[in-house]
């Protein structure tokens, strides 16, 4: 078997990183890279830019479905100034990938994170295992983790001094499938664990948090005659809220 060269990976879409970025700063995230290819050892991925995202796949001789759930990453903490160059040389050598998505911003600047789908539920494993907490550059790790499908929602405009229990308890009279309620990084040793004005809530299914949000935003709805904003939380958005409350220090009292 041939080995990978990752070298010749980057030479063959350092231009392509060039020229995105001006066509994105020129004329905004809605514009199309027409047809730039990027060769991959033997195979040749079409790159477009549009809607915010750079999309590069699936390759042009995939016959057949996409692959099935369970065989795409969500990679984030990705430095704003990293590109394909940097990120498609890790991921490459893992396995067959399907689809690779970097999502943009309007200065042609990456918002932080990507999704790679894989040809195999096991391709996506063996990334995660080898790639989470990779050190891309010095002092800067990236998190691999496995993509879920939605099943949070964004709730925000919360009274603050209104506990968990409370909320699911007023939620479940208007919602259904409610797994569970996650609070900012707050101290649970307190008798009162309160929240920071925004809660995200789980659903048992990604219907039944699309059915919540629906219902939610027909119209003005108020809990506590406070006026609630709910939204689909930003992919990752949730880890990291769950990540901060595993490594919260309380504040001495004194």
């Amino acid at each position: 078997m041939t080995k990978r060269n990752p070298g010749s990976l980057k030479k063959g879409i350092e231009l392509l990183n060039t020229h995105a970025v001006e066509m994105a700063r020129n004329m905004g995230t809605h514009a199309s890279l027409n047809a730039q290819r990027v060769l991959v050892e033997d195979t040749v991925y079409i790159v477009t830019q549009i809607n915010g995202q750079r999309k590069c796949g699936p390759p042009p001789d995939w016959e057949g479905s996409p692959p099935p759930r369970g065989c795409e990453v969500f990679i984030r903490n990705i430095p704003h100034d990293a590109y394909e160059n940097e990120l498609l040389p890790l991921f490459h050598p893992v396995g067959r990938i399907y689809e690779f998505r970097l999502m943009m911003d309007y200065t042609g600047s990456t918002r932080g994170f990507a999704f790679v789908n894989y040809s195999h539920e096991r391709e996506a494993i063996s990334a995660i295992e080898r790639l989470d907490n990779h050190t891309l550059r010095p002092g800067h790790s990236i998190r691999v983790l496995m993509s879920m499908d939605k099943r949070h929602i964004y709730i925000g405009g919360l009274p603050q001094d209104k506990c968990k229990m409370e909320i699911l308890e007023r939620l479940n009279w208007v919602t259904d499938g409610i797994e569970d309620v996650i609070l900012g990084p707050v101290d649970d040793r307190a008798t009162r664990p309160t929240n920071y004005g925004f809660v995200y809530v789980q659903y048992i299914s990604h219907d039944k948090a699309t059915m919540a949000r629906r219902k939610l935003m027909r119209y003005p709805f108020y809990l506590w005659d406070k006026l609630i904003d709910v939204q689909w939380p930003d992919p990752g958005e949730v880890a990291m809220v769950q990540d901060l409350r595993h490594s919260f220090i309380p504040f001495p009292l004194f």
